[in-house]
């Protein structure tokens, strides 16, 4: 049951890495803006 279990986690954590591994963003305007979320609730500020 422990080996199960640290397989699980083992694996789990693999699936996170390999996902964000993928989410890699290149920015190439000047200055861009900042928001709390997708849906652009809230202007955090300005990176330029």
């Amino acid at each position: 049951m422990l080996k199960r279990t640290i397989l699980f986690i083992l694996l789990s954590y693999i699936s996170v890495v390999c996902i964000d591994a993928q989410r890699r963003w290149v920015v190439t305007d000047e200055d861009l803006t900042v928001w709390d979320s997708p849906q652009y609730l809230n202007k955090l500020g300005m990176i330029h």
